[in-house]
């Protein structure tokens, strides 16, 4: 039989567990996050296009539909100090998402798509990097 102080201690680690799993889960995050490595999977990034200034504090995501998607996954990487900003299911099959909060201050972001499909979820796509202000 497990102690009380044992009990306790095995569900604040449980916990610590869970936290940690779904930390980059999260918008907003600061933790740092590797970028994920560059994969093979043909997903077409449309919009921001890479090397883009999109200002404001919303941005819609754009990328070509993928045949058989079932969800897409987004992931926005701030590359002035590698962390994840956005890391999400889309929650639909539409080839675009709208994603608010970001600060319009010249920061440099990075985003990269994948799709589940009836085969599971594929590699990342390639990156487009765009700015996030007015053009200089």
């Amino acid at each position: 039989m497990i102690g009380k102080s044992n009990l306790l201690l095995l569900l604040n680690l449980a916990a610590l567990l869970l936290l940690s799993l779904t930390a980059t889960s999260c918008e907003g995050t600061s933790e740092p996050h590797p970028v994920p490595e560059e994969g093979s999977t043909e997903i077409e990034l449309i919009s921001p296009s890479d090397g883009d200034y999109i200002p404001g504090n919303t941005i819609t995501f754009m990328w070509a539909a993928v045949e058989n998607a079932e969800n897409y996954g987004l992931r926005i990487i701030r590359e002035g100090d590698n962390t994840v900003f956005f890391h999400r299911m889309t929650d639909s099959v539409d080839n675009n998402h709208t994603v608010t909060q970001f600060a319009d201050d010249g920061e440099e972001y990075c985003w990269h798509l994948r799709v589940l499909d009836n085969e599971g979820w594929s590699e990342w796509s390639e990156s487009n990097c765009f700015i996030n202000s007015d053009a200089p």
